[in-house]
């Protein structure tokens, strides 16, 4: 493995001069190129899918600063400046799961139907989740990496949740509810029955035709029929759903029950 440097040091022979080189591939790209194409951000990558691997491959109990640095063959000293030590390193996982999950419920188009839309953004949710399970428990399971993501990371949990906020902001009438509450309600309906599925216990039921009835009993249950509202009132409140939103789905005394 080619070393990795920080600031003026050598690779492969060649002396480089400032910011952090990645490795080069087996493929022989130049290590110079590479921080051309990326740079800081292409090494930030590489650390990061280093890290995925260990906790994936041998655990979360495996992931340290220095067997993250032995597996990219550098010094601790490159993994601390980047993220400052394992805490770091543990925000920037949580956070990059984060981003794929917002980025998977943000590429869906609105339609005229804002119930189909809530339950086309619930079984893009429950595909990511099959798609990348490790994420999901990174996510989602506060135990699994035996250090917790630090409150500032935890924040960036809002901002998926106000996504699904505001597609339950567009239903229209939600009678004495929040949109905060509904949207909480739905979330643990589909993330109980996503957990479910990952392991392997809901063998009968057909996915996500399941799921959407799931969400549906939901709706149907709070007399949230889901008509919509005008297009630009729902715009105006979609906004004012995403300032708002809190950390919690649900704070006691809220909103009925």
């Amino acid at each position: 493995m080619t070393l990795l440097s920080v600031d003026t040091g050598v690779v492969n022979g060649a002396r480089v001069g400032s910011g952090i080189m990645v490795a080069a591939s087996a493929s022989g790209t130049a290590p110079v190129e590479r921080e051309r194409r990326g740079g800081r951000e292409a090494m930030r990558a590489t650390v990061l899918e280093e890290a995925r691997r260990i906790v994936v491959g041998e655990g979360p109990d495996a992931l340290t600063v220095r067997r993250l640095a032995d597996r990219l063959g550098c010094s601790t000293i490159i993994v601390y400046r980047m993220f400052d030590g394992k805490q770091g390193v543990v925000d920037a996982l949580y956070l990059d799961a984060f981003g794929r999950l917002e980025a998977d419920l943000s590429a869906l188009r609105r339609t005229g139907d804002p119930r189909a839309d809530l339950l086309r953004l619930t079984v893009a949710y429950r595909n990511g989740a099959l798609e990348r399970p490790d994420d999901y428990r990174l996510m989602f399971d506060r135990g699994y990496l035996g250090i917790e993501p630090s409150e500032a990371a935890r924040e960036r949990t809002n901002q998926s949740f106000a996504i699904l906020c505001a597609a339950v902001a567009r239903l229209g009438d939600l009678g004495p509810h929040t949109p905060q509450y509904v949207a909480g309600l739905v979330w643990s309906a589909v993330h109980g029955a996503v957990l479910l599925e990952l392991g392997g216990l809901l063998p009968s039921v057909r996915q996500p035709h399941g799921l959407r009835l799931l969400v549906g009993a939901v709706l149907d249950g709070l007399h949230i029929d889901g008509r919509g509202q005008p297009a630009a009132e729902g715009r105006v409140q979609g906004r004012r759903v995403r300032d708002s939103v809190s950390t919690r789905a649900v704070e006691p005394g809220s909103s009925p029950a």
